[in-house]
């Protein structure tokens, strides 16, 4: 059931939550029909200076499960997890969480 006020959450992603065990990584997948998926530029800093590159930003529910070193699927490209932007404050109550992906 999609939320009031995500009309603009249409995509379908894969979250891989990714787990270490003596050594050994494990992953589970979980499949989310209410995300919205787009671009954002961010200045990257490198030996020849700072650059501006596009990156994929995944939109989610604020109480998502969800690290840094995980991964998200978007079709049959999958992307480690870059940044995580808690929570945003709009209005009384978290409105969505930002996921930004390398």
């Amino acid at each position: 059931m999609r939320k009031r006020g995500a009309r603009y959450r249409k995509h379908t992603v894969t979250l891989i939550k990714v787990t270490l065990a003596r050594g050994r990584e494990s992953t589970s997948e979980t499949v989310r029909n209410n995300a919205y998926v787009g671009t954002v530029r961010v200045v990257e800093r490198g030996v020849s200076g700072d650059q501006e590159v596009e990156k994929t930003v995944v939109i989610l529910d604020p109480d998502e499960d969800i690290d840094r070193g995980d991964k998200i699927k978007i079709g049959d490209v999958t992307m480690p997890v870059r940044s995580i932007t808690r929570p945003r404050f709009v209005g009384k109550s978290p409105n969505h969480l930002e996921v930004i992906l390398d």
